[in-house]
C-alpha cells in the first residue's frame, strides 16, 4: 500500500516528531501496513443495509454502522468512557437546566 499513499512535502512539526500521528504516518508509507477487513464482505454488508435486503432488512434507518473487529473495540471502549463520565457527572449533568 504503500506507493498508493503520499505524504506532505512540508516536514512533519516538531511537535509531532515522534507521535501517535508520525509512527502512524511511518508504518503506512513503509507499505507493511495489512487492513485486517474484508472489503467484499464489507461491501456485502453496506449493499444489503442501504438496500433493506438479506440479513440486513430492516436496518436502512440506522445512523452508524461499525464494520471491524479494530472498530468494535474502538466502539466498545467508547461506551465504556460514556458509561462512566455518566456515572461520575449523572447528577450534574441532569442538572444544569434554566430553573422557570
Amino acid at each position: 500500500m504503500g506507493n498508493a499513499v503520499t505524504v506532505s512535502r512540508n516536514p512533519m512539526p516538531e511537535d509531532y516528531k515522534g507521535s501517535v500521528a508520525d509512527r502512524t504516518i511511518d508504518h503506512i508509507v513503509s507499505g507493511k501496513f495489512g487492513p485486517d477487513g474484508d472489503k467484499k464482505k464489507a461491501v456485502k454488508v453496506i449493499y444489503e443495509v442501504v438496500m433493506g435486503e438479506g440479513v440486513e432488512a430492516g436496518h436502512e434507518g440506522e445512523r452508524f454502522l461499525p464494520l471491524g473487529r479494530d472498530l468494535a473495540a474502538r466502539v466498545k471502549q467508547i461506551q465504556d468512557q460514556y458509561a462512566h463520565s455518566m456515572e461520575v457527572f449523572g447528577d450534574v449533568c441532569n442538572n444544569v437546566y434554566k430553573d422557570r
